[in-house]
């Protein structure tokens, strides 16, 4: 029996070494999980509404009209030379994410209240044999939030989902800031933002975190904290320059006291300081 026993106890001792650097190296080594280009998330995947409209935005802002979803959830361009408008410095950004050595995921995550619109950050980081260095980069876009936004129509064109998710494009790729100093009301991210806009004949916008006060809102006599995002252009007939402005419920967007502080680049955390 002592024998039977010693022997069972061998072999489950030699399965184990065998098996375990198998599952070890799969769940360790990012190489075989890490795949360059955008791609949508599988554990919170857009809806095919929010997708649609999401491909329709950014097909307007790059010009490319054949950019869509393949079956194992990759966005391609199609066919490059198939572009419609759009602005090159779009262009340009987006095709870096698609062909760079990064990886971009795109998460939908509706009614997060530690999201204002849109958030990037990276959650690994990896080198390769040659020495190059990938990130992986989650995208997360509240596509509720943008209901919130009350407003002219040409300055809702100029901050839709899709333009955030440039945005949040060009900190990864650039490593363009948002804000820095009180100095600098815009920050190096959205003045790239601003000539993307420029080119689509877009408002440009005039600074990066919202102005907030507390106000009437128009569905109640209840007070909220509203939060307003300025933006401008000239009018081409008249010269003359108008401005737009978007608002929305600060408290609907954003939860300030839930948010993690150690992301790499903050959202619109700053609108919620009352």
């Amino acid at each position: 029996m002592k024998r039977s026993w010693r022997l069972i106890i061998n072999f489950l001792a030699t399965a184990f070494l065998l098996i375990c650097p198998l599952k070890c190296a799969h769940a360790e080594d990012p190489i075989y999980r890490f795949r360059a280009g955008f791609h949508l998330s599988e554990a919170h995947p857009p809806t095919a509404k929010q997708l649609k409209l999401l491909l329709n935005e950014l097909r307007s802002l790059t010009g490319f009209a054949e950019m869509q979803t393949k079956a194992n959830g990759d966005i391609s361009l199609g066919d490059h030379s198939l572009t419609g408008g759009g602005s090159e410095i779009a262009r340009k950004l987006f095709t870096t994410a698609i062909a760079g050595y990064d990886s971009f995921i795109l998460e939908s995550r509706d009614h997060t209240a530690t999201i204002a619109f849109a958030q990037i950050e990276s959650l690994l980081v990896y080198t390769d044999s040659a020495g190059q260095v990938h990130h992986e980069w989650h995208i997360r876009i509240d596509f509720a939030d943008f209901k919130e936004l009350r407003g002219d129509k040409t300055a809702i064109e100029s901050f839709g989902p899709g333009m955030n998710l440039l945005h949040e494009l060009v900190h990864a790729i650039l490593g363009y800031p948002d804000p820095l100093t009180s100095a600098d009301p815009l920050g190096q991210c959205e003045r790239h933002l601003n000539l993307i806009r420029a080119d689509l004949r877009l408002p440009l916008r005039q600074h990066y975190y919202p102005r907030s006060r507390f106000t009437v809102s128009p569905e109640s006599i209840a007070q909220i904290f509203q939060g307003e995002i300025s933006f401008s252009r000239t009018d081409e007939s008249s010269k003359q320059l108008r401005e737009f402005s978007l608002t929305f419920n600060v408290d609907r967007v954003l939860d300030v006291s839930r948010r993690p502080p150690n992301l790499i680049y903050s959202d619109l955390a700053r609108l919620s300081t009352k």
